[in-house]
């Protein structure tokens, strides 16, 4: 209230509930114990529905798997994300994904059923992540 320098606040709520929309805005009590609530400064959040994960990771479940795969992949931050699958030889067999993802965790189905049984490559790019896990179709 009464500071002669910029201040900086933060607040992590942890007690929320999912999908709930809670706002939050700045109050301050002087020495006094005067009160003075600052609603120009409200500001509104969702929770997210699941946590936003701390670290990248990319991962195939079933491995080996015959004839479809799930690719599974986790974001820190918001991101372009290319997913493509490779054989042995190096050559694009599919692209999975190109697009712009939220941060969280995705799945994207990998259908292998037209291409013959061996070892694949799954690779994720992004600006901050990038990654390849090793697949094998089996028929």
């Amino acid at each position: 209230g009464n500071s002669s320098t910029a201040q900086q606040y933060s607040y992590l709520d942890a007690d929320v509930v999912a999908g709930t929309t809670y706002s939050y805005y700045l109050t301050d009590v002087s020495i006094n114990g005067d009160r003075r609530e600052h609603r120009n400064l409200l500001r509104s959040a969702t929770a997210l529905s699941t946590p936003v994960p701390v670290e990248y990771a990319l991962s195939v479940y079933p491995n080996p798997f015959n004839p479809t795969t799930t690719v599974s992949f986790s974001l820190v931050d918001a991101a372009k994300v290319k997913l493509t699958v490779y054989d042995v030889t190096g050559r694009v067999v599919s692209t999975l994904a190109d697009k712009n993802y939220t941060a969280g965790t995705h799945t994207v189905l990998f259908d292998a059923a037209s291409l013959p049984a061996g070892i694949y490559f799954t690779r994720i790019e992004s600006a901050s992540f990038t990654q390849t896990r090793k697949m094998a179709l089996i028929k």
